[in-house]
């Protein structure tokens, strides 16, 4: 229930129900109120959120990695955007409940047009903290030697991300990476590997694969 004003000129004014009579440049219109939501933590709500918020912990962990390996993934959207809306579902899985857990298997780290190059070798043992990452340095297609390398470890154990700093060469064949705390027996370390095309600035896809120390 609600009241309308007329005035003299024949414009209405006020509330009916969820429908707001207003004047503008003197126009009448008519807005819709917002309704509110009778349960705003359904089920599939709560596992959306949850799907984001694990997604959104990775890259506040490895954010210079993500701005390197999204750049114009995506016209008009921020690596960040990208990032998100490369793993959100794809990389996710579900628990009991609303529970949602990372296949990091599936997470993408990078996404590009460039040809990209499987990782050949990852070597860490249990009380070092250096994990060796290795890859072929022969070049196909638009591949070049001089393109920019760029491995990230994960210790799926421990939860830990290390990426290096400064720039590989894909003729290097390797990258070291180190984690802040040394590796033990039976951690499940997982390295990730994308490339930038040196005289074009392509990016291929992430390649990831995994070691049980």
């Amino acid at each position: 229930m609600g009241k309308l004003n007329f005035g003299i000129t024949g414009q209405v004014r006020g509330s009916v129900n969820n429908l707001t009579f207003a004047v503008s440049k003197g126009i009448n219109y008519v807005k819709q109120k917002a309704t509110s939501v009778a349960n705003p933590r359904t089920l599939a709500q709560r596992i959306q959120r949850n799907r984001f918020t694990a997604i959104l912990r990775i890259f506040q962990q490895i954010p210079s990695v993500v701005n390197k390996g999204f750049v114009g993934a995506y016209a008009h959207m921020s690596e960040y955007s990208a990032f998100m809306k490369v793993n959100i579902i794809p990389a996710t899985v579900l628990g009991s409940g609303d529970d949602v857990n990372v296949k990091y298997s599936d997470l993408k780290l990078s996404q590009g047009s460039l040809q990209p190059t499987p990782i050949s070798g990852i070597l860490a043992t249990g009380g070092d903290n250096d994990v060796e990452i290795s890859f072929s340095t022969y070049t196909l297609g638009s591949q070049e030697s001089s393109d920019l390398a760029y491995a990230i470890a994960f210790n799926e154990t421990t939860q830990k991300w290390s990426a290096p700093n400064g720039d590989v060469l894909r003729s290097a064949g390797e990258i070291t990476v180190s984690f802040e705390d040394n590796c033990t027996t039976n951690d499940i370390i997982r390295a990730y590997l994308f490339f930038v095309g040196a005289s074009n600035g392509k990016i291929s896809n992430s390649q990831n694969s995994d070691l049980i120390v």
